[in-house]
């Protein structure tokens, strides 16, 4: 799924990202823990465009994949 993440809600010990997709709103659920590393990382994910594989639960932002293209 590819798309771009409109808001990120905090329910505890679980985080919603929620992303905006062709087929409309998706919901990619992560650990609290995970989200902290990334956005120390990353600073504010909103409007970041990813690609989420479902299967593997794996996060990918098409601005990391831009910069190993160069």
């Amino acid at each position: 799924m590819q798309g771009r993440i409109i808001s990120c809600i905090n329910q505890g010990s679980l985080v919603q990202i929620l992303v905006e997709t062709e087929d409309g709103l998706e919901s990619v659920p992560m650990d609290h823990r995970c989200f902290q590393h990334i956005t120390e990382v990353k600073g504010d994910i909103e409007e970041k465009e990813i690609e989420y594989d479902k299967e593997k639960g794996l996060i990918f932002f098409e601005e990391d994949r831009t910069k190993e293209k160069c």
